[in-house]
């Protein structure tokens, strides 16, 4: 947590690397004609601040009336929205047999993801050593997903409302793991997978590990339903906070607890990518993490 600057930065040159960002987006509007990618602009109450949503349907959406399908909720959507985009569309044309809805998540712009994206992905707020200037927001950004974003795109398309999945990449992964155990706790099962590279489980001391393990009573009706895939890159082991762990051992963590009675029935896969760093499990994850999903075991 002490490399956030160089990390934000690092953020910024990615995205600027992969595509160019629009700084405003019209509400639900086709982009350069293409019926299949749209864009809103999205007022969240519980935030109290405006959202860019990006939209992408199958090829095939408008084929049909009635078809219903999955859809992937891409955290971080300015960095991560157009490069998925881009490789499920390829992919679904070489014969690639998983048809989704891409929904990303994001700001005005990579400034503002930059500088907000603490304040959404991080509960409870920051501990001072960690220099974050807002956080602690997820409780909110969790309700303007569960109660806002995905209703209001449940009436806008032909979602699959019982095949949803958060994907998320470090700070953002936190919040995939925050959201699992928040819906999972609050008996809600808006979504039924989550996927998570790199999450930063170390903030404000494994927080989240603790709550997890301090879980209890959950339905077993709505853990059958659910799924979480977790990833981490063997060369995050460099990390320069003295406080975390080798993630090996976290992931050994992970898997030993959701192997407890407490969460029998919960699909679960918790792996480290060999020679990969912290910005390099991203998209990795996210393929591997959707295969694994769809896959029955």
């Amino acid at each position: 947590m002490k490399t956030k600057n160089l990390f934000e930065m690092v953020l910024i040159l990615v995205a600027i690397s992969f595509f160019s960002c629009n700084t405003s987006f019209a509400k639900s509007i086709p982009v350069d004609e293409n019926p299949t990618l749209l864009f809103h602009r999205v007022f969240s109450g519980s935030v109290n601040d405006t959202l860019s949503i990006s939209v992408s349907l199958p090829a095939s959406y408008y084929a049909s009336d009635t078809k219903n399908y999955p859809v992937i909720y891409i955290l971080d959507g300015n960095l991560y929205f157009d490069i998925f985009k881009s490789m499920v569309n390829i992919y679904t044309q070489t014969g690639w047999p998983y048809e989704v809805i891409l929904v990303g998540i994001g700001y005005k712009n990579i400034p503002e993801l930059a500088m907000l994206r603490s304040r959404d992905y991080t509960y409870p707020v920051a501990e001072e050593r960690y220099g974050m200037n807002v956080s602690g927001g997820g409780d909110k950004f969790l309700t303007f997903l569960n109660k806002e974003l995905l209703p209001d795109l449940d009436k806008k398309y032909r979602t699959d409302k019982a095949n949803r999945i958060l994907f998320g990449h470090s700070l953002s992964a936190y919040f995939v793991e925050y959201a699992f155990i928040e819906n999972l706790k609050n008996n809600n099962e808006v979504f039924q997978s989550y996927i998570a590279a790199s999450p930063t489980l170390n903030y404000n001391k494994y927080y989240l590990l603790k709550a997890m393990e301090n879980l209890e009573g959950v339905n077993p009706t709505l853990l059958s339903k659910t799924s979480i895939f977790t990833s981490f890159g063997q060369l995050e082991n460099a990390s320069p906070d003295p406080e975390m762990e080798k993630v090996e051992l976290t992931t050994e963590k992970l898997e030993k607890l959701f192997t407890q009675d407490k969460f029998h029935g919960l699909k679960h896969r918790s792996i480290v990518y060999s020679h990969l760093g912290h910005m390099e499990t991203a998209i990795p994850t996210l393929m591997q993490g959707i295969i694994w999903t769809f896959t029955k075991e």
